[in-house]
């Protein structure tokens, strides 16, 4: 093919001017354009696959996002169950309600975290973060954490490490 566009375009060039230098060059300028129009092609062929590969991720991790919010959702009524029960069976009436450091609210005293497990903890831990949106305070972080519910950093690391589908308490406040 390229041969014959050649061949018409040197007879053409030839009869008409009859410099074969300029046939020449005549061919190789529309040789090159066709490249570059072929490259082109090629280029915007390669962009619309990627542009509909992202499409196909953003589609999938919309769909990753819908569904774990469903089990956000889940998760959050049985961690408000679960909470329902350790409030009604660990909370020290004796003591009444331990103060906060630095604020006049008041959070339920547990008698015992060490005989409750990694859900039920994260599950009583994350209903106040929540409630109470202290994910929202930039200051909030596992110290102030260690100094609200009065428990240690190993007791929280492994409540959200254990109890969760989160690494740490960090993680489960920027998923917030």
């Amino acid at each position: 093919m390229m041969r014959q566009l050649l061949y018409i375009l040197y007879a053409v060039a030839d009869v008409t001017t009859g410099s074969t230098a300029l046939c020449v060059t005549f061919a190789i300028l529309l040789l090159a354009a066709v490249a570059i129009i072929l490259l082109l092609c090629h280029r915007i062929r390669v962009i619309r696959q990627k542009n509909r590969s992202l499409v196909r991720q953003i589609s999938e991790a919309m769909e990753y996002k819908e569904k774990y919010l469903e089990s956000k959702k889940l998760l959050a009524e049985l961690s408000d169950k679960a909470g329902q029960r350790v409030k009604n069976e660990a909370i020290h009436t004796s003591e009444g309600m331990r103060e906060e450091t630095g604020k006049a609210n008041a959070i339920p005293y547990v008698d015992d975290f060490e005989t409750m497990d990694a859900p039920t903890i994260f599950g009583y831990l994350s209903q106040i973060i929540i409630d109470e949106q202290l994910y929202l305070d930039a200051d909030f972080d596992r110290q102030s954490a260690i100094e609200r519910f009065h428990l240690s950093k190993e007791t929280i690391g492994t409540a959200f490490a254990q109890g969760s589908d989160y690494a740490s308490l960090a993680a489960f406040i920027t998923s917030c």
